[in-house]
């Protein structure tokens, strides 16, 4: 999940690294939406082109913090603490800030959703909302408290029944999954069948500018790394470099708008 335009520069507590960006479509129309889920989430920002500022969106329900989210099909999902979701419509949004202003208020839908989970207490869980083909997963990265990646889960959401539904498998599809930026490819489109049912896992801390944070880079060397969704164990990619320090792969990608531009170079 990234951001690659800045709307309106904003005051200094809201420059905060950790913020969660999104835009809601295609950067380049008039009409997209933008959103900010606060490093709290306790509360969310949207956005738009013809506005003046942030439009500010507080919960109704402060137990239940926000802590992911994903725009799929011309609609915001937003996961919560519970594996709940919170459902905001683009287009919604759009016209209500449009007609009324940024100061208005945003409604959301709220879904209790079912998941079966069995994670030791004394785990930290690492949340990815992910879009793969025409469906939402939910990747769960389970580490100790040593900072060390022991196993990891895979859900789809089914909003017909209401419930995280585990899978086995990937199948065809290779995830490469981080706090700033998670994208789902197939493996036979990149050419790579030994990629295939993988999830690389390329950062865990929620900023979204890791580069810029040299404490996470050096936390983060002991688990990241290449899983196999049917391997009981994890696959290590890393190399010794020079000093015997370790050295995380790195993959680049392009920034969200040049996914939208219909005719590339």
């Amino acid at each position: 999940m990234d951001i690659t335009k800045r709307p309106h520069k904003q005051q200094k507590e809201d420059q905060d690294r950790d913020w969660t960006r999104l835009p809601g479509g295609d950067p380049n129309k008039q009409n997209c939406v933008y959103m900010l889920l606060s490093y709290t989430g306790l509360y969310f920002n949207v956005w738009i082109q013809e506005a003046k500022d942030w439009c500010k969106c507080d919960l109704d329900v402060l137990d239940d913090y926000l802590i992911d989210l994903i725009c799929f099909n011309g609609f915001f999902y937003l996961l919560t603490e519970e594996y709940n979701i919170r459902v905001l419509n683009a287009a919604y949004a759009y016209s209500t800030i449009q007609t009324q202003g940024y100061k208005t208020e945003i409604d959301t839908q709220f879904f209790e959703i079912e998941i079966s989970l069995d994670i030791p207490r004394e785990s930290e869980i690492f949340h990815y909302l992910v879009e793969c083909g025409e469906e939402i997963l939910l990747v769960l990265l389970l580490r100790e408290f040593i900072h060390v990646t022991y196993d990891f889960m895979v859900y789809r959401l089914d909003m017909c029944i209401k419930k995280w539904v585990k899978l086995d498998s990937l199948e065809d599809c290779v995830m490469f999954l981080g706090r700033s930026s998670s994208r789902c490819y197939s493996a036979k489109e990149l050419g790579g069948d030994d990629m295939r049912n993988c999830i690389y896992f390329t950062s865990c801390f929620r900023s979204s500018m890791d580069w810029e944070n040299k404490l996470s880079c050096y936390l983060e060397k002991d688990y990241r790394g290449v899983f196999r969704l049917n391997s009981d164990g994890s696959e290590r990619f890393s190399y010794l470099a020079k000093r015997g320090k370790k050295r995380q792969p790195f993959w680049l990608t392009a920034p969200m708008w040049w996914y939208f531009i219909k005719f590339r170079p």
